[in-house]
């Protein structure tokens, strides 16, 4: 996500309007071994997120296997 605001800083007026005016999302996708994976995010990246009228879908998946040994 940091990478992604980083990018946009470099032309942030134009992203700001873009985003503004078409409703812009940042889709975050996390596939996880683990059930119990959090997020956080720091009150600066969401500053920028707001900055630039972007909501944030996050999905996140749990990668269950019946021959992983923490299944029994």
């Amino acid at each position: 996500m940091h990478d992604v605001l980083l990018q946009m800083d470099a032309n942030a007026p134009a992203f700001a309007a873009v985003s503004q005016r078409f409703g812009g999302t940042m889709q975050l996708v996390g596939n996880f071994n683990d059930i119990g994976a959090g997020l956080n995010v720091a009150k600066g990246v969401i500053a920028r997120l707001a900055f630039y009228g972007l909501q944030l879908d996050l999905d996140t998946y749990y990668l269950y296997s019946d021959a992983r040994e923490c299944t029994v």
